[in-house]
């Protein structure tokens, strides 16, 4: 893809539109330049992939035309409002909409709610409530702010009845940051009866966070508050998305709700990534009782596994203090039972590939999968080729839509750059086209041989990281002990990632490549909110 971002104001601020200028699958541009005759030119390929030169020029005459015959464009709404009122707290409504503001109003209404925050300063309470809902987050902001400098008196039992759920959250933002202990059943009845279940994921993120804001504030809990967020969000658990998951299990440990150590072992264990399985790790490090033998077991086997996890320098510090803390919370019994366990020394493993073990399929050749990828009718399954990115051990070294690892490259547009073809070649044959930005030297020195990347140049010494998952391994070679010095030939990347993978296994695989982590992209036939 080639993008064109048109920044334009919207709403109180100001935004960049994005357009799709030029597409193909694939388009792996290099380079492009504005020649002096107006037109634009660009390049592609790059990676032994095929090359091109393209050249887009401006049809005035056909713009022209475009321009006279184009609908009206169609005004984003940013203002809205929402009527006072009581409600049943279980259902929420939806805000009826504001005529559109210019973005000279949005910005003027912005700034007549800033002026409203300082205590004490007459306030128009209308203005302030119209907008705690406004889909321009930097005005529901201010009106949010606003609010905490008005008095809670005059605005608690409205806040607590507001229908409309983006206004009542950031209502109840400011009745969490205001409200004294003794309010806090009042603030619960607010929150816990929201039907959680119908939301979006965004909206559900929302009530989550606003649920732990009073958990922290309101700390500590009466029974009857803490059984009834219990009661409300222990049933969510676990949801769909992998965000939702980690605020839930922060939420459910905080309140120490009953029976969630087996569905957040079930979710440690299915973890898809790196990063969620660490932050549940640590989560349930924090859970001092409800424990079986088994599942203090299976935790501390995750710990064991998890010193051959890769990260940075405090990467280690941070797992062991979670161990510590959870073994620290073991009475004697378990002391005794886990002691093979409790007494081992938890010490840092050398950096492994974790993928998960399966069974042998076959050796997959580049023109069967060739032929298999475009035999394909599809549609393919988004959650299972997210599952498989995993299990082939692809989330060690890469990201994809913000998950995974930066050891090697991000491969979320790797879809819009590359064609099936080139996919699977890199894959198959990670040898035959190495990138310079991820290509390793080899030094022979001293009568050794040291193959790494090169972190620093000093004087008399070159330091070389010979284990790319592994910060820490770094190997310092006296400038006068080298004799020679090339690029690798052989890839970081290992062979044979395919071969435990059935066919309908790769293809899901790859559409998920292809779609840069989208499960709303037109590869899959269902996808989750």
């Amino acid at each position: 893809n080639i993008f064109a971002f048109h920044l334009h104001p919207e709403g109180s601020t100001y935004r960049a539109e994005m357009e799709r200028f030029a597409s193909a699958m694939p388009l792996g541009v290099t380079d492009m330049v504005v020649g002096k005759d107006g037109a634009l030119y660009f390049a592609v390929g790059g990676r032994e992939s095929e090359s091109a030169l393209y050249r887009i020029v401006w049809d005035n005459d056909a713009a022209n035309t475009a321009a006279a015959t184009a609908p009206p464009t169609k005004t984003t709404k940013v203002a809205a409002t929402a009527t006072p009122g009581k409600s049943s707290n279980v259902s929420v409504t939806s805000a009826p909409s504001a005529p559109a503001l210019s973005p000279s109003e949005a910005r003027e209404l912005r700034h007549k709610l800033e002026a409203f925050h300082i205590d004490g300063a007459p306030a128009d309470m209308e203005l302030i409530w119209q907008n705690l809902g406004n889909s321009d987050r930097f005005i529901s902001y201010a009106a949010r702010v606003a609010l905490e400098h008005q008095p809670i008196d005059k605005w608690r039992d409205r806040a607590l009845a507001e229908p409309n759920l983006d206004a009542r959250l950031n209502a109840l933002v400011a009745f969490a940051h205001l409200a004294d202990r003794t309010e806090q059943a009042d603030w619960v009845k607010a929150v816990a009866p929201v039907r959680f279940a119908d939301l979006t994921v965004q909206r559900k993120l929302n009530v989550l966070r606003v649920a732990a804001l009073g958990v922290i504030r309101f700390d500590p809990l009466e029974q009857n508050v803490r059984q009834q967020l219990i009661d409300a969000f222990r049933p969510q658990l676990p949801a769909d998305n992998p965000d939702v998951n980690r605020q839930l299990a922060h939420l459910l440990v905080r309140l120490k709700a009953p029976n969630i150590i087996e569905p957040l072992l079930v979710l440690l264990e299915k973890a898809a990534t790196q990063e969620e399985s660490i932050d549940l790790a640590i989560t349930m490090s924090y859970i001092d009782e409800g424990w079986s033998l088994d599942q203090r077991k299976r935790l501390l086997q995750w710990f064991d596994k998890s010193a051959h996890l890769a990260g940075g320098y405090s990467f280690f510090g941070y797992l062991s203090l979670a161990r510590e803390r959870f073994v620290g919370l073991f009475n004697s019994d378990e002391r005794n039972e886990l002691a093979v366990w409790v007494n081992k020394p938890y010490v840092e493993a050398p950096v492994q590939l974790k993928a998960e073990t399966r069974p042998f399929v076959r050796e997959w050749k580049f023109d069967e999968l060739v032929d298999l990828v475009e035999k394909d009718k599809g549609p393919r399954h988004f959650e299972n080729g997210r599952k498989m990115f995993s299990a082939a051990g692809c989330y060690n070294c890469h990201r994809v839509a913000g998950s995974g690892s930066a050891v090697g490259p991000d491969l979320t547009g790797v879809g819009g750059r590359f064609g099936v073809r080139d996919l699977l070649r890199a894959v198959i044959d990670p040898n035959q086209t190495i990138s310079d930005q991820y290509q390793q030297m080899v030094f022979e020195a001293g009568g050794r041989v040291i193959v790494g990347r090169v972190t620093n140049i000093a004087k008399d010494k070159i330091s070389v990281n010979t284990n790319m998952l592994d910060p820490k391994a770094e190997e310092r070679i006296p400038r006068d002990e080298i004799e020679k010095q090339y690029p690798s030939k052989v890839s970081m990347m290992p062979t044979g990632l395919l071969n435990t993978l059935s066919a309908d296994e790769i293809l899901d695989l790859l559409a998920f490549l292809r779609s840069g982590g989208r499960p709303d992209s037109d590869l899959f036939a269902a996808s989750p909110q």
